[in-house]
């Protein structure tokens, strides 16, 4: 109850607190963009003048799934289901087998679920950070960057052997290197469609990242019975190196700061 009640406080907190996007209000708005020119009195430093109007530069699209594989958005839209679903994948074997993994790799019983607390715990920790360094640097490469980390905490997993310490620091950092990108993904669609698509794309991409969660939650066993925990390690590899190069080949565009896009003139 308290896990359902606290996000829906916060629902209602967040509705009042969150500033509407400027897209949205130029586009929508049928008063005298009075909410627009309140935004951007703090983000402009010279005043705006009376007598200016706002536009955006942004074609009209109708949010349906066809419009995603148009308009040059097919290719942001496969590469971006992709990224979701296989880092999904990668994110919900480990979160989902480690504990079992840990115990086929000789650690006691009573222990293992701790590599679980200790992988989810950086994350939590992480996940702030994370959210104020988004706006101010380019996602697309901090995505990049977490997918290699995530790559190479595989790799070094898979050699950790029984140095419990080692496997523990690997693990926790796993919690940013691969699940990380949770935090970023979201961010990575709003910069890479236009406005009137944004929460078709969203939901889109969060389908398929689902997808992914249970493909990775139902296939873990399978590698583990296959390789040993060695193998199952150096398998997430190959999600996470399916998910970066999905990630290069997005185009963002300039799509990411909304005012960048909201024009005054007179």
């Amino acid at each position: 109850m308290v896990g359902g009640a606290a996000p829906f406080a916060l629902l209602v907190l967040l509705y009042f607190a969150l500033p509407e996007s400027l897209h949205y209000l130029v586009t929508r708005s049928r008063d005298d963009h009075r909410a627009v020119r309140a935004t951007l009195s703090r983000i402009v430093p010279q005043p705006l003048a009376p007598d200016a109007r706002f536009a955006v530069h942004e074609a009209a699209a109708r949010a349906s799934v066809g419009a995603l594989f148009r308009e040059g958005n097919a290719r942001n839209t496969v590469a971006i289901w992709a990224v979701y679903f296989f880092n999904w994948i990668a994110w919900f074997m480990f979160l989902s087998w480690l504990p079992t993994v840990l115990k086929a790799a000789g650690l006691p019983a009573a222990q293992a679920p701790l590599g679980t607390v200790v992988v989810n715990a950086v994350f939590i920790v992480c996940a702030i950070p994370l959210s104020i360094v988004l706006p101010k640097i380019s996602t697309r490469r901090l995505l990049i960057a977490l997918l290699a980390l995530g790559i190479a905490i595989a790799i070094g997993l898979a050699y950790a052997g029984t140095s419990w310490g080692l496997v523990f620091t690997l693990a926790g950092a796993a919690g940013l290197g691969i699940g990380g990108q949770q935090i970023a993904l979201n961010y990575l669609v709003v910069g890479s469609y236009p406005t009137t698509l944004r929460a078709t794309a969203t939901g889109w991409a969060i389908g398929m990242g689902r997808a992914g969660a249970i493909a990775g939650s139902a296939v873990g066993g399978t590698f583990l019975d296959m390789g040993g925990p060695n193998g199952f390690y150096l398998t997430l590899a190959g999600p996470l190196a399916a998910a970066l190069l999905a990630v290069i080949a997005i185009r963002t565009g300039e799509r990411q700061a909304d005012f960048s896009l909201a024009t005054a003139a007179h």
